[in-house]
């Protein structure tokens, strides 16, 4: 491979500074020629070993690019490298259009590369082995070099030594690279993406997780097929349905009955919703489960045995003193295949390996994972496991929500094993993505994972986490979602938090769900606010700006930007606040909560997903709408399972569950007419 990295310098030996480890994501200075050296052929593709995680390909060759400040663009965008942003744009980015580049950039070398570059050798205008020393585009004593020979030395990344011959025919695509057929610094990119993330292959999104989740649904499951899912899944996956032509067949999450919300589903649900797609008929193509969730609950993708790596379960510390298991390597990677051989090796300890992959596996499908929230976890050994790292075959990531990378971009993960592949995967992700991505979101990838490979860049965040949950326990009147809560609502319906710091109830310690110690999912019930009161004090009162409210609980999402002083401010404000309001009873959110502690059964799918999208649609008055075929998708906070899907039944029990969250100040999202006076319909 052409594409390398120029070597940066070693992390110093004591702990990096907040400044030093956000220091990932600033564009260095630019380099005379912008040339990088490389001692190394390409890796493969999600190979263990070589790489080194702080190097930056895509970020240098965008940076290498836009500093190019001669040239004259005849090309896209029509900002012209930010010559005519408009004055308030240019107040705002700065000289960031600089770097708002198009793959044409690049382009222009990549025909006669090989010839050019032994031309200009023949011809002693280039010196190979003095490339690196004269900055990499400018021979000793010779003029500049011109245009397409410069960008062809950018894209050699020419070393003191001869180039082989060998390398010649993988120069493609010179300078930028093409996301879509990446073989230069895209490529690059993508596979040290991979080495972090564990996966056979990884790429690059521009348009977040919802084309990952397109993606990877239609690369799984076609017309005629299911596609297991949550009810309370993120839109994207329903709207997949509708793009792939398969019909979803859905799995019941977790209710929390406290807080009206929902959570993970659990293998036995799954297990359901595959019993349910075989008594209809229907083949599945795959399973798409969400993990961790917006309130922070891991679901348990590998099973009891696997998924408390990191929790501090003694059953896995138990079988990591037997030699032929591997739990974890360095970078905190379980082996959930030996993992799975030892439980086969040990009867007693079968019963653990009943996670949602193993479910999946048995069936003969792949099982997906919106890891949205997730993009941090595995990176260090206090966080939990990724979902690939137990056994799941596809996970899409939001990059940009948990790390560095700029709002937008994100991440998709493909498994080594091949269930699903890999060519169907990117053919799909061709038809989705954009012709002309935006290489500073894509270049803030790139930075953002040589940013978070090093366990270091993690300390400061996960140091806040642990304070504000030590001190947030100790309030009267806040409640503070646990594991064990969580998991208490797989079987009874039921469980207790952390409150005043109070023991919290073990019912489920044998429980494998986890919890995101980054994210902080609070409740002032106790105290008389609601979930949306509480919001608004804490954003005007004391400029805390919440990531979710719902009518009963607060969620606070701290990530690898997160400092000890804004958990300082957090736990100052609600210290304020529990003084403020006291320890009283919110009658009108807890009726709430108990009168939508579950959510409603589901109306009879008549119309698939697509064929509900392109039939035509009529308001009618909700009354009327009884027994009619939903047109919008309808669902109640809480408990945030959406009641009606486009294409199912509106039933009489529905209408009245949606009325009902209304009536006691909930909200209903999805409809058209946010006061339910009138319900879209599929027209007669």
């Amino acid at each position: 491979m052409a594409w390398a990295c120029r070597q940066a310098a070693p992390p110093p030996a004591t702990t990096a500074t907040r400044r030093s480890r956000r220091a990932a994501l600033r564009l260095p200075a630019a380099v005379p020629g912008g040339s990088t050296s490389s001692d190394s052929s390409d890796p493969q593709v999600g190979s263990s070993g070589g790489g080194d995680q702080h190097c930056t390909p895509l970020l240098h060759a965008v940076e290498q690019r836009g500093n190019r400040m001669c040239d004259v663009p005849f090309h896209v965008p029509g900002h012209k490298r930010g010559s005519s942003t408009p004055p308030g744009l240019q107040r705002l980015l700065g000289s960031a259009l600089q770097y708002d580049l198009t793959e044409l950039d690049g382009e222009r070398a990549a025909a006669g590369a090989p010839a050019a570059w032994q031309g200009m050798v023949r011809h002693g205008m280039l010196d190979p082995a003095s490339q690196q020393d004269q900055g990499g585009c400018q021979a000793d004593g010779m003029p500049r070099i011109p245009y397409a020979a410069e960008q062809l030395c950018v894209a050699l990344c020419v070393s003191r030594h001869d180039p082989p011959p060998s390398i010649y025919p993988s120069v493609t695509t010179a300078g930028l690279d093409v996301l879509s057929t990446a073989s230069g610094p895209i490529q690059a990119a993508q596979q040290a993406a991979a080495r972090v993330w564990g996966a056979q292959a990884s790429w690059f999104l521009v348009n977040g997780t919802t084309c990952g989740i397109h993606a990877a649904v239609m690369a799984t499951c076609g017309p005629g097929q299911a596609l297991i899912l949550p009810r309370n899944a993120h839109l994207s996956a329903f709207n997949a349905c509708v793009l792939a032509g398969c019909t979803p067949v859905y799995a019941q999450p977790c209710c929390d009955p406290q807080l009206g919300i929902a959570h993970h589903v659990t293998p036995a649900a799954l297990q359901a919703a595959f019993a349910a797609a075989e008594g209809r008929g229907l083949r599945v193509g795959a399973a798409l489960v969400v993990s961790p969730t917006y309130f922070g609950v891991v679901a348990d993708v590998a099973g009891g045995l696997c998924g408390r790596v990191g929790g501090g379960s003694s059953t896995l510390g138990g079988l990591a003193r037997h030699k032929s298991v591997l739990c974890l390597n360095r970078a905190g990677l379980c082996n959930f295949a030996t993992v799975l051989k030892t439980a086969v090796s040990f009867p007693s300890l079968r019963h653990c390996c009943t996670g949602l992959a193993a479910v999946c596996h048995a069936h003969g499908v792949p099982l997906l994972v919106d890891e949205a929230h997730g993009a941090h976890l595995g990176l260090h050994p206090s966080l939990p496991p990724s979902a690939l790292q137990l056994g799941a075959d596809v996970s899409i990531q939001s990059t940009h929500k948990q790390l560095s990378a700029m709002t937008q971009s994100a991440m998709l993960h493909l498994a080594p094993g091949g269930r699903v592949p890999r060519q169907r995967l990117a053919r799909a992700l061709q038809v989705l993505q954009s012709s002309s991505p935006s290489y500073l979101l894509m270049a803030s990838l790139d930075a953002a994972r040589a940013q978070a490979a090093d366990p270091q860049a993690h300390e400061e965040s996960l140091a806040a986490a642990e304070y504000a949950r030590r001190e947030l326990a100790k309030l009267p009147g806040l409640q503070l979602l646990t594991a064990e809560q969580a998991a208490a609502c797989e079987g009874l319906g039921s469980g207790s938090s952390s409150s005043g710091g109070g023991s919290s109830s073990s019912s489920s310690s044998s429980s494998s769900i986890l919890l995101d110690p980054l994210r902080l999912t609070i409740s002032l019930q106790q105290c008389g606010l609601t979930g949306y009161e509480a919001a608004t004090v804490l954003e005007e009162q004391h400029g805390i700006v919440p990531e979710l409210a719902t009518p009963t609980c607060v969620v606070l999402a701290l990530s690898i930007g997160s400092t000890r002083q804004h958990a300082q401010a957090l736990v100052a404000a609600l210290q304020r606040m529990c003084r403020q309001y006291g320890t009283t009873s919110c009658r009108t959110v807890g009726a709430l909560v108990s009168s939508t502690a579950g959510a409603a059964p589901a109306g009879e799918a008549q119309l698939s997903p697509r064929d509900a999208f392109y039939a035509a649609s009529e308001a009618v008055p909700a009354a009327a709408a009884v027994g009619r075929v939903s047109a919008e998708l309808l669902c109640p906070y809480p408990p945030g399972v959406p009641a009606a899907y486009p294409g199912e039944v509106i039933t009489a029990h529905t209408l009245q569950q949606l009325q009902l969250v209304l009536q006691q100040g909930g909200t209903v999202t999805g409809c058209s007419d946010t006061s339910l006076q009138t319900l879209r319909v599929v027209a007669d």
